[in-house]
């Protein structure tokens, strides 16, 4: 599913906009769906693993730096196949990423299932217990504080998804970054995660384990 990211229909030469735009759609319905069986069961074990706040705040420190450094690489790999970024006639660099980048996440998916913490044994029946589908949908909904955490955490995501897209484009346009110089926009972007990972550890850590999680989320996201 990752590599059909980088093999839309108009990489075959067909023009029409409605055709790829609805092989995005799909494409990216279905790479969604798979990565939420991974992100959801993956975030799970947080809670269950670490069980105290302070542990849960050093842990999920630890796992948003690295989730940075990831960021990162996704950020700088690209450049290194991709002259430009924004030009049609390197749709074939995207296809060649694509397969370096698979390889990546497979081999990244072998280390995390072998090498990292498994579920504690007294919590692994816990989900025959556990609600339904639609009985966890109605839950969410008539919980008063997911439904004020819903469009915080949409508008966040709406920018985190945006940023990979102006970028290229503002590099190009606006600080007239040329063909075979778009390492130059990565290292930029990568500047901005390496100065985040820097606040989460000097700045967000201690205010956590000051103040607690739900007062700094606010205010996090207040600022942001």
């Amino acid at each position: 599913i990752m590599f059909l990211l980088f093999t839309p229909p108009i990489t075959f030469g067909i023009e029409d906009q409605m055709i790829n735009f609805l092989y995005f759609i799909l494409i990216i319905i279905l790479f969604e769906l798979f990565f939420s069986m991974f992100d959801i069961n993956y975030i799970s074990l947080l809670p269950e693993v670490f069980i105290t706040t302070e542990e849960r705040t050093k842990a999920n420190n630890f796992r948003q730096t690295f989730a940075i450094i990831g960021l990162i690489f996704a950020f700088v790999l690209p450049t290194l196949f991709i002259p430009d970024l924004t030009n049609r006639k390197y749709l074939a660099n995207y296809q060649l990423y694509g397969i370096v980048a698979a390889i990546i996440i497979i081999l990244a998916g072998i280390f995390f299932l072998k090498y990292t913490p498994k579920e504690k044994a007294e919590f692994q029946d816990e989900y025959k217990s556990a609600p339904g589908f639609g009985k966890s949908i109605k839950l969410c909904i008539k919980n008063k504080s997911f439904r004020w955490f819903l469009p915080i955490e949409i508008g966040s995501w709406f920018v985190y998804g945006m940023l990979p897209i102006i970028a290229p484009l503002y590099g190009k346009f606006v600080l007239g970054i040329g063909e075979g110089e778009s390492i130059f926009l990565a290292l930029l972007l990568g500047l901005t995660f390496i100065s985040a990972a820097l606040f989460m550890n000097i700045l967000w850590k201690p205010l956590v384990q000051k103040i607690g999680l739900r007062k700094t989320w606010l205010i996090s996201k207040s600022i942001w």
